[in-house]
């Protein structure tokens, strides 16, 4: 009897130590599983942070790269403008001017708006100075707008706002900021000498101290 009981303990002590063991291989398992999946999964995961940045920064250089280009575009426009200013060309104003500009500084003996207005002064000028020269000291260019730092020069041939030609030279200088859209400009901002000008011209006294 008591060696039925021996083997009976015995059997169930070695099931127990059995199963033991076996849970503690599953567990052994399930961790290396555990770890190993996080390992992977932190490898993963900065590849992806990693590929989206790479992303991001080609992004951004393509943004900048296109930024920087149209910047040039404009800047080179607007050099445009003032050459067929000084050529005469009139037609050409229409590649690089939008038909409705807004004028935020018009001339005052100016009638016409827009794209045509600009034609009108820049005509009204080759009338009074067909020999006149445009030298552009400085371009800047930033986000959509464009800054021209000129000098106008040329000899009063031809009647300025109605007053009579004087056979003078004069010397002008100029700041023109233009905002483009499109690749056209759409509004304009200008300031000129032309107190200096009329001085020159001998239309108005020079200013005394």
């Amino acid at each position: 009897m008591e060696d039925i009981l021996s083997i009976k303990w015995y059997c169930v002590n070695t099931f127990i130590e059995f199963c033991i063991g076996y849970f503690r291989c599953l567990f052994i398992t399930f961790k290396y599983n555990i770890v190993h999946f996080w390992s992977d999964s932190s490898m993963v995961t900065a590849f992806i942070i990693k590929r989206i940045m790479e992303n991001k920064t080609k992004k951004a250089t393509v943004s900048t790269s296109r930024d920087l280009e149209t910047l040039e575009v404009n800047k080179t426009t607007m050099a445009k403008i003032f050459q067929a200013f000084e050529d005469g060309d009139m037609d050409d104003l229409n590649n690089h001017i939008e038909a409705n500009c807004i004028e935020h500084t018009p001339d005052s003996f100016m009638k016409g708006t827009g794209l045509q207005y600009v034609k009108e002064l820049f005509a009204s000028y080759r009338n009074a100075f067909p020999d006149l020269k445009i030298t552009i000291n400085d371009l800047i260019a930033e986000d959509d707008k464009v800054v021209c730092y000129t000098t106008f020069t040329g000899t009063n041939t031809g009647k300025l706002a109605g007053r009579n030609p004087t056979n003078r030279s004069v010397i002008m200088d100029q700041i023109d900021i233009c905002r483009f859209r499109n690749g056209k400009v759409a509004e304009h901002w200008g300031i000129s000498d032309s107190i200096s000008m009329l001085t020159q011209l001998g239309h108005i006294p020079p200013m005394t101290a």
